[in-house]
């Protein structure tokens, strides 16, 4: 029932706390035709942010598009492809909202087309002494 899924979903929301870190952010990931011309590529992991909160992590575009479902933590981890020439931060972000607000959400981003905006982005993990960091 509907009680059921609810305490899955919000059990969710702390798993992160025991699943190890290479598990959540691979320590590399390959991209299939994500290169130029389509080259495969593989992304090396150099950074993974400290657990943080959401001050100051997303633009203020997408801050404010996500502030329907709040934001209670975020974790981001720094790639760079083989050239050492291109960085990604990916994370994972827990919120205040329950499964109802969520679909919400994701049915605004889809129809808005708010999912392929390039100035809706979160901000990016640039840890000192990495490649991220120049």
């Amino acid at each position: 029932g509907d009680g059921g899924a609810a305490g899955t979903f919000a059990a969710a929301g702390t798993l992160w706390h025991s699943i190890p870190v290479d598990r959540l952010f691979p320590p590399t990931v390959d991209g299939r035709g994500a290169g130029p011309g389509g080259a495969d590529r593989t992304w090396t992991r150099i950074a993974v942010a400290p657990d943080s909160g959401c001050a100051d992590a997303f633009d203020p575009l997408l801050r404010k598009a996500l502030s329907p479902v709040g934001c209670t933590r975020l974790l981001r981890a720094t790639y760079t492809d083989a050239t050492r020439s291109f960085v990604t931060t990916v994370g994972l972000l827990f919120t205040k909202a329950d499964a109802p607000a969520m679909r919400s959400l994701a049915v605004r981003f889809r129809d808005e087309g708010l999912d392929r905006r390039t100035d809706l982005l979160p901000r990016p993990y640039a840890a000192p002494g990495t490649v991220a960091a120049a």
